[in-house]
């Protein structure tokens, strides 16, 4: 863990007192998404208000990206297969 920003100011929390607001932001790396999921557990026990994931990242990010543009187009050749037979027209498949 590695500490991303720090901050303090002096702000009014009630209409006469003024006091100390400390902002820390924090770097966490994890390798498995259950790890998430205590870190997340953890912040809500500590009623931590702020948290989100700045990046999300797999090995296989590629093999993957590949496999749902492959499925998009798919998807996108059948609606307009569907489109072209309401209209009374059919796709010429070659």
């Amino acid at each position: 863990m590695s500490i991303s920003d720090a901050t303090a100011d002096c702000e009014r929390v009630k209409s006469n007192k003024k006091d100390v607001v400390s902002q820390s932001e924090y770097e966490l790396k994890l390798v498995e998404a259950q790890q998430l999921a205590d870190v997340m557990e953890q912040l809500d026990s500590l009623k931590i208000k702020n948290a989100f994931l700045s990046r999300v990242s797999h090995s296989e990010i590629e093999t993957m990206t590949k496999e749902v543009e492959i499925e998009a187009i798919q998807n996108a050749k059948e609606k307009a297969d569907y489109l072209l037979e309401a209209v009374g027209e059919a796709a010429d498949d070659e």
